[in-house]
């Protein structure tokens, strides 16, 4: 039985050469970014990734965007 971790890992390095492959400048720029930001400075990659993994489920839950109209507030009778 084949590890789980270098299955994904294979797995994971085909879909980005398939994704880098259809020549679109904005992908291969991101991918850029995304590398250059866990190379080590002033935090070490394993600092950086767990920050990541910190601010994911944080910036899903955020306030709507500005300019974005909220909701608005329950009336006397919904409570």
């Amino acid at each position: 039985m084949a590890d789980p971790l270098e299955e994904f890992q294979k797995f994971r390095a085909e879909v980005n050469e398939e994704i880098l492959g259809c020549g679109r400048l904005g992908m291969k720029r991101f991918f850029t970014l995304d590398h250059q930001t866990y190379e080590p400075g002033a935090l070490d990659a394993k600092t950086k990734e767990l920050l990541g993994l910190v601010a994911s489920p944080l910036s899903a839950h955020q306030s709507p965007p500005s300019g974005s109209t909220p909701p608005p507030p329950p009336s006397p009778g919904d409570r």
